[in-house]
């Protein structure tokens, strides 16, 4: 069963009169169809987030993104190396669906994704060339230096600001899709004389969809 992927369409028509532009001595009203632009590109994000927050059942098993029976729940902690370790093991030995094979996919990790509480934690892991985590005179090497991307979002910190993910690349492997209407990235947002209202209305619309294709190339870290 694979998951299912429905575009939505997603957008808001601001009317502001012709008397309000006139007394905008800020230009406050000229600012409002860029912000709504804006905020329609953040949904994306916004959408992306919530199916790792919401941790909702997916549709091949009815069994919730990141589960025991899935195996692709770690350990509590911050990032670290013996975290990342455990997180690229999980992902490593998970099975292709109905595999009878004896091997893993040796899926290998490709992105931490943490709340911001964390971001300079996962980047100083990221960068540093030992262990962060040993003492001076018994450090040893950094498997992961410079062999992952960090990506910090405020969404996460709203639900935890000690849980994170870890990921394979999405580019190899299913992990999460968004799609968008014909290929378009970005809001469309067009302007005309106002019929409503005697003024301006702007029209600000996005299409898109974001899926879990899969949990095998995701692992959810406690904290």
């Amino acid at each position: 069963v694979k998951e299912p992927i429905q575009i939505k369409k997603r957008g808001v028509i601001i009317a502001i009169t012709r008397e309000a532009i006139i007394n905008d001595d800020l230009d406050a009203f000229t600012k409002i169809p860029l912000m709504a632009g804006r905020a329609a590109a953040r949904a994306v994000g916004d959408a992306v987030y919530a199916l790792l927050t919401a941790n909702a059942a997916l549709a091949q098993d009815s069994v919730a993104l990141f589960h025991s029976t899935h195996a692709n729940i770690g350990s509590s902690g911050a990032p670290s190396v013996a975290r990342l370790d455990e997180a690229d093991k999980l992902m490593a030995v998970q099975k292709s669906p109905g595999s009878a094979e004896s091997g893993g996919l040796n899926t290998e990790l490709a992105r931490v994704i943490v709340p911001r509480a964390l971001k300079t934690t996962a980047r100083t892991l990221q960068a540093a060339q030992y262990d962060p985590a040993g003492a001076a005179g018994t450090l040893k090497p950094n498997p992961f230096a410079n062999n992952f991307v960090t990506v910090s979002d405020s969404r996460l910190d709203a639900t935890s600001a000690t849980v994170w993910y870890a990921t394979a690349d999405p580019n190899t492997h299913d992990t999460i899709e968004v799609a968008f209407l014909n290929g378009n990235r970005e809001p469309f947002l067009e302007s005309r004389d106002g019929w409503t209202v005697d003024g301006i209305e702007t029209k600000v619309r996005h299409e898109f969809a974001a899926a879990i294709l899969d949990f095998r190339g995701m692992v959810r870290m406690p904290g």
